[in-house]
């Protein structure tokens, strides 16, 4: 037997192990040993290489077509002693500018190297052999010292009978389904969806191959996206215990938990990604309606806060990276360019402020509601005359959007500016011909603050863009996962799903659906009917059943098909066309059952729904 391979039948109870050494008993490492509370890891789907080619002699290259976080299963034959490498990446060289067509070697730029797997062969007939302890992103896998079964080998190599890419994550469930008439948009989405999947692991990873870390930013402000696809309670939960368990005992909370690299400066405390401590436990309560969250994390979300508070210059946050990767043409990528970086530490930190406020009331903590209530009104005085600039602009190098929608959306604007600050980002918007520059932390808040001031066209122009900085250009040029950066930029990752808020404007803005009470007992339909979209379909399995929105339109006509489950209402927003009628299975509204009120407002109508299942027309009034 060569060293370091397997014995045969060394995993049999026969098996005779006595030349083996003797284990050690050795002092554990510390700790409190729980058991797993998510979703356990493992591969879910397989996929065939679409092409082999053989860049240079010896040297094949297997196309899988999709780029996800994955593993090979490698079936080979050859001699004992002999070597395989498989090398994976996302790029091949020999690509025009970022276009993914490299007729090259593999290019592990944006992976990491030297990165690996070797099998050595013991000989005897085929072998089939997979890692068992690691995985990798990739969309190609280079092979050396063996060729593919059917090709010429003059050197006897190892013949590859078949390999393929074993998709790896943990088994989250789906939850939802969206689709629309749109085909760029359809392609938008799953662009973003293959990102997602390939980092969900033991913790949110940052991308499944350099470094799966699990940094706190993308966990909760990716949190409604990634919510309306998977059921991720469990998951979330644990990555919130992972937080309470790398907090420190001054309060702070670092940018990656679990709390292992030994990161300096922004990548080693970033308020906007410890606000994970605070900003998670409140979407599971509103997601999932189960308040037992917001009492086991009340605590690490106060110490928190306070440590904010306590390193505070005048309430105005100690900063870290800001608004990472934002984006304008030629410009470096990177720590925040657009926005100050005080701006977006001191907006969160307001934020989280007055989440902790919320959850000490929904607690009945009544000493710390008010504390906090009176902690953040301070902060936002503090917020406002630090950055406020008067005629809607907050503070800015060049762009307002981050800055302006993160006012908008966590409540640092009055009611007087408002519009103001919303005119803004629209008038930068429209300058830059639709360009978002905002980055991986005020995406969010830019499509949250467009959805919720009734500016969905806005987004829907965005989301139109074919030209560099946009999904549609990073589709376009045959990438198959959404990017760690605007701009596809090559030394980056291709496998990121940070710049993936969008996803929530499919359910909550085209599709309409948004939660009114936790857990959705009760929730709004509202959709937005926008740009050349004709048809929409939204699905959601909430803990109370499936929520259903279709509709499709042509003109004025537009039909509607609604579920609301059991033990829930909902309230559904609606059109008021002049010379239009809305009924309901063919009657009219006001006597169709399950409709417990009317409301007709100016430009629209508000009908409040029991449970059931209900198929609405809007359409032109017949002349008498």
């Amino acid at each position: 037997m060569m060293p370091g391979l397997l014995p045969e039948n060394w995993n049999m109870s026969s098996f005779d192990d006595t030349c083996w050494q003797q284990a050690r008993i050795l002092s554990g490492p510390g700790g409190q040993l729980r058991a797993s509370v998510f979703p356990a890891m493992g591969a879910i789907a397989s996929f065939k290489p679409r092409k082999i080619d053989e860049p240079e002699p010896g040297y094949f290259v297997y196309d899988f077509g999709q780029n996800i976080s994955a593993k090979p299963r490698l079936t080979v034959r050859g001699k004992a002693g002999q070597v395989v490498r498989l090398t994976p990446s996302e790029q091949r060289f020999g690509q025009t500018g970022v276009t993914n067509d490299g007729k090259g070697r593999v290019n592990q730029a944006g992976v990491g190297k030297p990165n690996y797997w070797e099998y050595t062969l013991k000989g005897g007939g085929e072998e089939v052999w997979s890692p068992q302890f690691t995985y990798s992103g990739f969309q190609y896998l280079e092979v050396s010292g063996a060729v593919p079964v059917g090709q010429a080998n003059p050197n006897d190599l190892p013949v590859v009978v078949d390999l393929v890419s074993l998709q790896v994550r943990n088994r989250v469930e789906q939850a939802g389904v969206f689709r629309c008439s749109d085909q760029r948009i359809n392609d938008i989405n799953r662009l973003i969806d293959w990102a997602v999947q390939s980092n969900l692991g033991h913790v949110l990873t940052d991308c499944p191959h350099r470094e799966k870390l699990g940094w706190l930013e993308v966990s909760y402000l990716m949190g409604p996206s990634i919510s309306w696809n998977y059921d991720i309670a469990a998951f979330y939960t644990k990555i919130i215990q992972d937080i309470k368990d790398s907090q420190d005992a001054d309060g702070c909370i670092y940018t990656v938990a679990p709390n292992y690299p030994n990161f300096s400066g922004g990548f080693r405390y970033s308020p906007e990604w410890g606000a994970a401590g605070v900003f998670l436990p409140w979407h599971l309560y509103q997601w999932y309606g189960d308040r037992r969250i917001l009492e086991q994390s009340y605590d690490m979300m106060k110490r928190y806060v306070d440590y904010m508070a306590n390193t505070a210059d005048d309430l105005i946050a100690r900063p870290g990276l800001g608004d990472w990767y934002d984006y304008g043409h030629d410009q470096p990528l990177g720590a925040s360019r657009f926005t100050p970086t005080t701006l977006t530490a001191s907006a969160t930190f307001y934020g989280c402020c007055k989440i902790v406020a919320d959850t000490a009331e929904i607690i009945g903590k009544q000493d710390d509601q008010q504390v906090y209530r009176a902690l953040s009104k301070k902060i936002k005085a503090a917020f406002n005359r630090t950055f406020y600039q008067g005629d809607g602009n907050y503070q800015n190098q060049g762009s307002p959007q981050t800055a302006n929608a993160m006012a908008l959306v966590l409540g640092l604007t009055s009611s007087e500016t408002e519009s103001l600050v919303m005119d803004r980002i629209l008038e930068d918007l429209r300058v830059r011909g639709n360009q978002q520059t905002a980055g991986d932390i005020g995406y969010h808040y830019l499509v949250e603050a467009l959805r919720r001031y009734g500016q969905s066209e806005a987004l829907y122009r965005i989301l139109d863009r074919t030209d560099l900085g946009s999904y549609g250009y990073i589709i376009n040029q045959g990438w198959t996962s959404m990017p760690e950066a605007w701009n596809a930029h090559l030394a980056s990752s291709m496998n990121h799903c940070m710049l993936g808020h969008i996803q929530q404007w499919f359910y909550d803005g085209l599709g309409g659906i948004t939660p009114e009470k936790p857990g959705f007992e009760s929730f709004r339909i509202q959709p937005e009917f926008v740009g050349d979209i004709d048809q929409c379909s939204c699905e959601y399995m909430s803990l109370y059943g499936k929520i259903i929105c279709q509709w499709q339109k042509a003109g004025q006509q537009l039909e509607l098909f609604v579920t609301v489950p059991v033990n829930t209402t909902a309230t559904l927003v609606l059109p008021s066309l002049p010379e239009t009628v809305l009924v309901e299975g063919g009657r009219a509204i006001d006597q169709a059952p399950g409709i417990h009120s009317i409301d007709k407002k100016r430009l629209k109508q508000e009908l409040v729904l029991g449970s059931g299942q209900y198929c609405f027309e809007l359409h032109p009034s017949q002349s008498p």
